[in-house]
């Protein structure tokens, strides 16, 4: 469970088999996903 007050988010590059997680673009891909969950919500054009 998370805590609601935690400083810190960890990200481990493995797959579901154990296996390591390797695309190049994993970034732009997680902040894509992301940026939906921005305070106030998504905007249109954003």
């Amino acid at each position: 469970m998370v805590s609601p007050n935690s400083q810190e988010l960890f990200i481990q590059g493995l797959t579901r088999d154990g296996k390591t997680f390797r695309p190049s673009d994993w970034a732009e891909r997680l902040a894509g996903v992301m940026s939906q969950f921005r305070p106030g919500g998504a905007h249109p054009g954003s």
